[in-house]
């Protein structure tokens, strides 16, 4: 399972950004359970979506193998 947000940037080519959240892992000394990976600038909400639809695609396919 993966987290985002989408939020508009101040930039005309790409005004929005996708940020991606992973799932960590909860021990003692770690309190948030995500954690920031990456983050994309994007066109369009289309192109957000498409992005996003392949990293949660690849995450099940990671969970699938382990």
């Amino acid at each position: 399972m993966i987290l985002h947000s989408l939020c508009a940037t101040n930039n005309p080519q790409k005004p929005l950004k996708l940020i991606i959240w992973e799932p960590a892992e909860i021990t003692n000394e770690r309190l948030k359970p995500f954690y920031f990976k990456t983050n994309y600038l994007c066109e369009n909400l289309t192109e957000a979506m498409q992005i996003l639809a392949q990293i949660q695609h690849s995450s099940r396919e990671l969970l699938q193998a382990a």
